[in-house]
């Protein structure tokens, strides 16, 4: 029992410090946390937009941050380290509080949906999903949802731990909304698909190699046809000239027979 709630105890810290994290750089643009706990260090990976905000002048700020979280979750010699995101539009939790900011300014949400999903696909993602869930009308209506995704998206399976996925809340006038924002990544293979590919790709070549077979028949009898007709007119030929020189030797025959008569008649 001690193991498995020691797994528990290493989740509910992991959980709190990737909340505490989110709140502390959310002006860095925090996308996201990894955390690997070694015998000797615990490395965390922030991931953000402005490195520059996470680190401050000469480390001042990361320092700081690194004494908060080894004081609030008696995590021994934590080493922070942080990594830029590259594309924003490939982070689901940017884009969720992105959507949030745009519906606290009373947005047309169906508009920033579509608008939203067409930069995702642009950006070179699989599949992505946005839902909204909340009082998406006026003052006095009924919360409701909205729901649009592209791509491809897997919802059921080992196959769904490699679809990212971001939360955040907007706070507009009339009430709360929920965010929610499920990407694919580029790059990402599933194994599904590539079965798939291997099965298509073996009947196209179980195909070609039939259509070939098909292919080299035909033109291996046109090739024994030929051949044999080149023999034939061969044969023709030689019986054609001996026939030819059966004639002219018939023809000489007669020709002196007639001389050897003329000169007996003389």
């Amino acid at each position: 029992m001690t193991s498995e709630y020691k797994f528990i105890d290493d989740a509910e810290i992991k959980l709190n410090i990737s909340t505490y994290l989110s709140k502390e750089l959310d002006r860095a643009g925090f996308s996201g946390v990894e955390i690997q706990k070694t015998p000797m260090i615990t490395r965390i990976t922030v991931h953000v937009l402005n490195p520059g905000r996470v680190i401050g002048r000469s480390g001042k700020s990361i320092n700081t941050l690194t004494d908060a979280i080894k004081n609030n979750f008696n995590i021994q010699n934590p080493q922070i380290s942080v990594m830029e995101v590259q594309n924003k539009m490939l982070e689901p939790l940017l884009v969720a509080k992105d959507l949030a900011f745009k519906l606290e300014r009373a947005m047309n949400p169906r508009k920033i949906i579509e608008f939203t999903l067409r930069n995702i696909m642009s950006n070179g993602a699989i599949g992505a999903e946005i839902i909204l869930g909340g009082k998406l009308a006026a003052k006095g209506a009924r919360a409701r949802t909205i729901r649009k995704s592209i791509g491809y998206i897997p919802k059921a399976g080992a196959v769904t731990e490699l679809v990212n996925e971001g939360h955040a809340t907007a706070y507009p006038k009339y009430g709360a909304i929920g965010v929610f924002v499920r990407i694919v990544p580029p790059g990402t293979v599933f194994p599904d698909k590539i079965n798939k590919k291997a099965q298509d790709n073996n009947i196209v070549l179980s195909n070609e190699s039939s259509e070939s077979s098909s292919e080299t028949e035909p033109l291996e009898n046109k090739e024994e046809q030929a051949i044999e007709k080149n023999e034939e007119k061969e044969i023709e030929e030689k019986v054609s000239d001996n026939k030819e020189s059966e004639k002219e030797d018939l023809e000489e025959a007669k020709s002196e027979e007639e001389a050897e008569k003329e000169k007996k008649a003389e």
